[in-house]
This record gives C-alpha cells, sequence and structure tokens, in this order.
C-alpha cells in the first residue's frame, strides 16, 4: 500500500521516504516496544526475514530526506489520518536506518 504522503514537505522532510525505507530495513517489525517476550521473540526473527538491511541502510545513506534527531517532528502527527505518532515513527526509523544507537 502505498503512504498516503500528506505529511511530505511540511517541516522540510518527507516522511514518506523514510518510512518506505524502513519498510525495506524490516517491514516495520521493530516498533521498540515490547509488550511480551513471546511477541518480541517473533517480531525479532521476522524482522529481517528478506536480508535487506544493508540494502536499506545504503538508502538511506544516500537519500536526501535526512531526519534530525533533535528535530521536533510532532507537528505532522496533526496532519495524519492515520493517528501515527510521526515524531516517534521518524526517530525509530532513523534510529534503525542510522549508524546511531536507538533513541528511545
Amino acid at each position: 500500500m502505498p503512504a498516503c504522503k500528506k505529511c511530505d514537505g511540511i517541516a522540510d522532510i518527507d516522511p514518506s521516504v523514510i518510512f518506505e525505507i524502513e519498510g525495506i530495513f524490516d517491514r516495520q517489525m521493530d516498533n521498540g516496544i515490547v509488550p511480551n517476550s513471546a511477541e518480541f521473540a517473533l517480531r525479532e526473527r521476522l524482522k529481517h526475514w528478506f536480508d535487506q538491511t544493508e540494502k536499506a541502510k545504503a538508502k538511506y545513506k544516500i537519500t536526501t530526506t535526512q531526519v534530525n534527531p533533535e528535530k521536533d517532528y510532532s507537528s505532522l502527527n496533526k496532519t495524519c489520518p492515520y493517528n501515527i505518532d510521526i515524531d516517534r515513527k521518524l526517530k525509530l526509523a532513523h534510529s534503525k536506518l542510522s549508524e546511531s544507537a536507538y533513541l528511545f
């Protein structure tokens, strides 16, 4: 399913580009939440099923749209028809795709 792109271009970033690359990385299985050990273990096994980690990291490294972990992107949340916390999701994606440590 293609991204809706309603938050693209606001705040000098195109989140849909970041989320597409995150999807290549782990099909968005890693959400930074550990509800229980069984679900966590399953997500850990499945998130790299297609072995796309390095491809996604390389793509993120050359993309013109980069997440600044110090910036507050929460103003984008009100544009999302799906009530996604865009700020958190962007920072989570950046943590996965960059060489930095997880931010949450």
